[in-house]
């Protein structure tokens, strides 16, 4: 498995939640590389944890940001988090459970339609 190079294309340009993906890029690097280098399970499965924990606080911290600027869209866009958040729990479980071959890949979507568009464009 290779690992994810960022680039500027995958930013938003909103500076927090890019870095908070930025982060987890670096946290899922450090998962492949530990695959890689053959760590132990009980080291993959912290790395794992740090990545899955990263993951859901992001899915949260930007539900709340919906829902304070009042975004008319976001009963949708949480059931699509709730959809994410299952399927990162469902690839933890896997890789506890059986070698870790599963891959995750994310790429946000940067258009008029998505949600964090209103606060690139200041519209809230």
């Amino acid at each position: 498995m290779d690992l994810i190079e960022w680039t500027n294309d995958l930013n938003l340009g909103i500076a927090f939640i890019d870095e908070s993906h930025q982060k987890l890029v670096s946290l899922a690097n450090e998962f492949i590389d530990g695959m890689r280098r053959g760590q132990p399970p009980c080291t993959l499965t912290l790395l794992l944890t740090q990545l899955r924990e990263h993951a859901i606080a992001d899915i949260s911290a930007k539900e709340s940001i919906l829902s304070q600027t009042r975004y008319n869209r976001r009963s949708e866009q949480f059931m699509g988090n709730e959809r994410l958040k299952v399927s990162i729990r469902k690839f933890h479980q896997h890789i506890k459970k059986h070698a870790p071959s599963a891959k995750l890949t994310y790429k946000p979507q940067k258009d008029s339609r998505h949600p964090y568009s209103q606060l690139e464009s200041g519209h809230h």
